[in-house]
């Protein structure tokens, strides 16, 4: 299983399994982010589950779902914390795709201009230029 890089401290994947979680840990990720919400439609682990495995490997777990493509506070709180000391996060959700969201508003509040956001997007294998107008408030 790989993961994609946005940076050096955030990646993202799609729907993680508990097996998933120690490979996270051996690839050097520190926190796990969970995007997705458990009443989601899907045969997928739920929070607390994820949670609990997390804890017992060591890992960090913020559970921050997002049920479209605007970022919760729990969302921002936990890219949030990506930034802080030795940090690396990996974001999930069905697809990764609003893991990634999440992430680009948060590098657009810390300063990073949405070109360079939505080209570190795209490398990763998201596209979310179709959304631009979301952060910018513009059509």
């Amino acid at each position: 299983m790989t993961f994609a890089r946005l940076t050096s401290r955030f990646g993202v994947a799609a729907q993680l399994d508990l097996e998933a979680l120690a490979i996270a840990k051996a690839d050097g990720y520190t926190d796990i982010a969970c995007f997705r919400p458990d009443a989601e439609a899907g045969d997928f682990p739920h929070e607390a589950a994820m949670a609990a495995e997390a804890a017992r490997l060591g890992l960090r777990f913020h559970y921050a779902p997002m049920r479209d493509m605007s970022p919760t506070d729990a969302a921002r709180q936990a890219v949030a914390a990506s930034g802080e000391g030795d940090v690396r996060m990996l974001g999930y959700c069905k697809s990764g795709r609003r893991a990634a969201v999440a992430w680009l508003q948060g590098a657009l509040e810390q300063g990073t201009p949405l070109a360079d956001a939505l080209d570190q997007a795209r490398a990763a294998g998201h596209d979310l230029a179709g959304l631009a107008s979301q952060f910018t408030g513009s059509d």
